[in-house]
């Protein structure tokens, strides 16, 4: 149903319209000759031609155009009509027509219970929904949409069990269809698994249990013993802080945890044991270490989020751009405040002997003011949970959605404030880092750069990115261009392996000794994302920090696929967006005469290399 108002007219330049395979073109609305001239050429010219059943196609914004009797947003029949190509009828329909989403969150928040929506599998057999319907409207199917539904792509395309999203790349999924998360792993059937933080491997000795080394029971769906999980914890930290033979380290680590406080009371799933383990092991293993560094994993920890309410905290300018609100809402400013009253500086300004710093009054002098505090809530917010995954405590029913209390939290750049903060005695937060235009070229080759090992699993997870890289090839919804460096000759795939591809044994963390070359298509990458150094074994690039230019020169418009009304402006001298290169013996206004020019999925260059790749046709 397209007349509810959330679907572009095929007609209004940059609105991506779907057509599905039918056989029948004879009883069609009957459309204007130049209608159907333009939609032959779109249709004939796509190259969305990897799934027999249906087309997606972008109408122009310039060049093409409907005759203006076919054309009326507010009159849902002129949406739907048929178009005959070469003895083929395609016939127009709902963009969400034949997609398919994962229902598994929504399942989970659907108000009227889970059953409601497993109906459709259990009882109906069927895993295939209608709107509108009986029970809702299309209005419910929007919203439902766009809050809890991961898009997977189209009925009848092909994809793979690693370009999956994340949430999804899971062991119970992959066995559905014949496979196993390590499908891609060497032949030796050896899978790459990344543990806890700062895991250690398992003792087995009889001084190794319960009461002894730390081990304890876990929160499961199959153990649901409140009052002892909460008690254990208590139990086991009591043996060791009395007991363990670094007594220093342990005095310290809980004069810290009586500092930088995370209370029980606080947090909502105060039943568990491992995310207060993690919490707490960031004292007892930076007790003797640098303070920022606590600061720093404390404050990317989800229970000091909740506890500080700046967990999936939003900007002023996300808030107003998606809640439409009259007025500004402001960041939290609850964690912005404790971190320097009671984590750090104080109150009151210190003179190096411990004394109060006073004005000429003789009033204290005030380390900092609410324009400070109002500054620093800006840093905290986009800071999100991690996806619920294998190896931690996890509560929930097998297959369910849950939270992720272990894992340093991760930052949604939607969210996240984007513009220069000032912070104390006037000075902006990123002096002192480089910019990142300045940062070498290749630097990824560099003495320095530094690697983390996803495993097995492709997918970036530092960086922000769609579940899934659509549009990749050509604009055809298939699987994301991944980037694979030679086994038998790269230098950078042998460090990474430390210097045995073949058998690689590869560290969580690597950081290249010295320089060393580019090899193939290393050479003609500015930066990378993920890639892959040896059969199944992915790593990702971590690039140095560093800030960008709110304001700069000759800005350049960045597109958001060919939704012409989504725009941004974009440094020519960033990494910033894709490259797009155009056919220049066809109009310019095609849409289908433009395609990807990328290295792998989700690459971003300067706007310099993106036009030398399309003056040379690399």
């Amino acid at each position: 149903d397209v007349s509810k108002g959330d679907v572009g007219h095929p007609c209004v330049g940059g609105v991506r319209s779907r057509w599905v395979k039918v056989d029948d073109c004879s009883t069609s609305r009957v459309i204007n000759n130049q209608t159907r001239d333009t939609f032959v050429q779109l249709l004939s010219l796509s190259n969305d031609v990897n799934n027999e059943n249906l087309r997606d196609i972008f109408f122009p914004v310039s060049g093409l155009t409907c005759a203006s009797s076919d054309v009326d947003e507010k009159d849902p029949n002129t949406y739907l009509f048929t178009i005959d190509v070469n003895g083929i009828c395609w016939q127009n329909t709902h963009p969400d027509n034949h997609q398919v989403f994962d229902f598994t969150e929504w399942v989970f928040k659907h108000p009227g219970g889970e059953d409601a929506i497993k109906a459709f599998a259990d009882v109906n057999n069927t895993f295939i929904l209608k709107f509108p319907g009986t029970w809702h409207s299309m209005n419910r199917w929007v919203q439902g949409r766009d809050q809890s539904l991961i898009s997977l792509g189209r009925e009848g395309d092909n994809t793979t069990l690693k370009s999956l999203p994340p949430e999804l790349l899971r062991e119970d999924i992959a066995q559905a269809f014949g496979s196993h998360v390590g499908a891609t792993a060497a032949a030796s059937g050896k899978v790459v698994v990344c543990g806890s933080p700062f895991e250690v491997a398992t003792v087995h000795d009889e001084n190794s249990g319960p009461l002894y080394k730390g081990g304890f029971d876990m929160h499961t769906y199959y153990n649901f013993t409140n009052w002892g999980l909460k008690e254990q914890r208590r139990s086991i930290w009591l043996d060791i802080a009395l007991n363990a033979p670094d007594q220093l380290r342990q005095r310290v680590a809980f004069a810290l945890s009586q500092i930088l406080v995370v209370a029980d009371g606080a947090i909502g799933d105060d039943d568990r044991t491992e995310s207060f383990l993690s919490f707490y092991d960031i004292f007892t293993r930076n007790a003797f270490g640098n303070y920022f560094d606590i600061l720093k994993e404390v404050t990317y920890h989800p229970l000091m989020a909740e506890m500080l309410t700046y967990l999936n905290g939003e900007s002023t300018g996300y808030a107003w751009a998606v809640y439409n609100t009259p007025t500004f809402l402001k960041p939290d400013e609850n964690y912005a405040r404790e971190i320097m009253q009671l984590f750090t500086i104080g109150l009151d300004q210190l003179h190096k002997n411990g004394t109060t710093v006073v004005d000429s009054a003789g009033y204290e002098v005030r380390t900092y003011t609410n324009k400070d505090i109002t500054e620093y809530a800006k840093v905290y917010t986009g800071l999100r949970r991690r996806k619920m995954r294998g190896n931690i405590e996890d509560p929930r029913e097998p297959g369910g959605w849950g939270n992720n209390q272990v894992d340093p939290m991760e930052t949604n750049a939607w969210k996240k404030d984007h513009f220069p903060k000032l912070g104390l005695d006037r000075q902006y937060i990123g002096d002192g880092y480089p910019l990142c235009t300045d940062i070498p070229a290749q630097h990824f080759l560099k003495q320095g750069a530094k690697y983390r090992l996803l495993g097995s699993n492709p997918n970036p997870e530092l960086l922000n990115d769609p579940n899934k890289i659509d549009w990749v090839d050509n604009w055809d919804r298939g699987s994301p261009k991944r980037l694979s460096l030679n086994f038998n000759s790269s230098a950078l795939a042998a460090a990474l392996c430390k210097g045995n591809v073949n058998d690689c044994q590869p560290s969580s963390i690597a950081i290249l000794e010295q320089d060393i070359p580019c090899d193939g298509v290393e050479c003609d990458v500015t930066e990378p994302r993920t890639f892959e150094v040896s059969p199944g074994i992915w790593f990702e690039y971590q690039r140095p920090p560093c800030v960008n230019l709110a304001f700069y020169k000759n800005p350049k418009t960045i597109f958001r696929n060919w939704y012409h009304d989504k725009v941004m402006c974009g440094n020519p001298e960033s990494h910033d967006a894709s490259t797009i290169c155009c056919d220049a013996t066809r109009p310019l206004s095609w849409g289908e005469s433009a395609w990807r020019q990328e290295l792998f999925g989700g690459e971003r260059v300067d706007f310099q290399t993106a036009e030398a790749r399309c003056d040379s046709g690399q």
